[in-house]
């Protein structure tokens, strides 16, 4: 049974899921960093007012 799911599912993961999940995580990071940098710079700002 394990060839067999493997075999169903081997062919529709690899192909669509890692290009998902890769971009997905890229762009989560790029957004978690672009947050943080965001919120550190108005919390500087707020702190020098």
């Amino acid at each position: 049974m394990s060839d067999g799911s493997r075999g169903g599912l081997s062919p529709l993961f690899p192909a669509e899921t890692p290009t998902f999940r890769g971009n997905g995580r890229k762009w989560v990071a790029i957004l978690l960093a672009i947050t943080l940098i965001v919120g550190a710079l108005v919390g500087f700002v707020n702190a020098l007012l």
